[in-house]
């Protein structure tokens, strides 16, 4: 079975900048535009009009489709890389010589060694970024290497981050996850030039291990980004995979005075606070108010919001009324439809 898919129904926020606004994309690869056989990655086309698709020939080295269906990424498709799963792309013009900004949207199983998630021929005559058996970033250019002082590929498995590397030719690499500047270096051989060839999505053979875990996107310019670019791009990331949290509109309760639950859950946010100091994802509340929650998300940002809840008004018709002897006063509660309920009053009547 053989399914092209072209998708573009993503649920971010549709003023959000997506990566073709941005100018000197040469790369932008997708897991929503690809070519799928018997569940299988055969080919992923590149989407910023340069035709550098990457692909794989062999059955045994695809990797795995992730549906929607079953993506615990807002319902956003992408690729299981398994140890032996690879695509080869073409020769991106240009990139050897030219600044560039890189972003990868990936996960790591839980795996110690060297492994090669992205490369322009190899790590010795090109780069590749790849991970370190301590579960460092390690960037390579022409076999030199920069890496992160953390390990943000940490070896008890990582979901789902987003690293963007930027190299401005003959001055800086930066690398960032998730937003977060991790490695540095101003290096002569890791911000100069190298020498060309096709690019690799899940390996590099010259020394490390094929990929273990997800990919979902990359995207790579023929300039370093600005900053504020920059920070668009990871936003349009952040939207599309792990938008913020919602509880909806206020809910108003008509009859009764059942419990109501307040949902926050999503399977890409991995903490819950709420304002009753509770922290599961989905509480219970039986009272007027406003709640409000605070997630934190796979990629390590909050997010809030808040929703008013508001039952039927029980509360009796009057204040605390001083009597004089031979005085009545009517007690009745503010509740609409008294007939759908039954009452209990502290003088044992039963009337409303």
């Amino acid at each position: 079975i053989i399914i092209f898919l072209f998708l573009f129904s993503a649920p971010y926020i549709q003023s959000q900048v997506i990566p073709s606004d941005i100018s000197g994309v040469v790369l932008w690869l997708r897991s929503d535009s690809l070519e799928v056989i018997d569940d299988k990655v055969s080919r992923i086309y590149d989407l910023s009009g340069g035709g550098y698709d990457a692909e794989q020939t062999l059955e045994s080295k695809r990797p795995t489709y992730v549906s929607t269906t079953n993506s615990i990424f807002n319902g956003q498709p992408y690729m299981y890389f398994n140890g032996t799963s690879r695509l080869l792309g073409g020769v991106i013009s240009g990139i050897d010589t030219s600044s560039f900004s890189l972003f990868i949207v990936s996960g790591n199983n839980a795996i110690s060694g060297w492994y090669g998630l992205f490369t322009v021929n190899n790590y010795i005559n090109g780069i590749t970024l790849s991970r370190s058996p301590q579960g460092y970033l390690a960037y390579y250019s022409n076999s030199s290497v920069a890496m992160s002082a953390n390990d943000i590929m940490s070896n008890s498995g990582v979901p789902l981050a987003y690293y963007s590397l930027q190299k401005e030719k003959g001055v800086i690499f930066n690398g960032f996850f998730n937003g977060i500047l991790e490695v540095t270096s101003a290096n002569s051989t890791i911000v100069g030039t190298f020498t060309n060839s096709n690019y690799k999505l899940g390996y590099d053979e010259t020394g490390f291990s094929d990929w273990q875990g997800n990919v979902a996107e990359v995207i790579m310019y023929n300039r370093t980004l600005s900053e504020a670019e920059r920070l668009s791009i990871e936003s349009y990331i952040r939207y599309r995979y792990s938008p913020p949290v919602s509880l909806s509109s206020d809910i108003y309760i008509p009859y009764g005075f059942r419990d109501t639950s307040l949902i926050a859950f999503k399977p890409w946010f991995t903490d819950y606070q709420w304002s009753t100091g509770e922290t599961d994802s989905i509480i219970h509340v039986n009272h007027n108010g406003a709640y409000s929650v605070t997630v934190t998300d796979i990629f390590g940002f909050t997010s809030s919001d808040a929703i008013t809840v508001t039952y039927p008004d029980y509360q009796i018709n009057i204040t605390d009324t001083t009597l004089c002897l031979g005085d009545s006063i009517v007690i009745k509660t503010k509740l609409d439809n008294t007939e759908d309920y039954t009452f209990l009053w502290s003088t044992g009547e039963t009337s409303d």
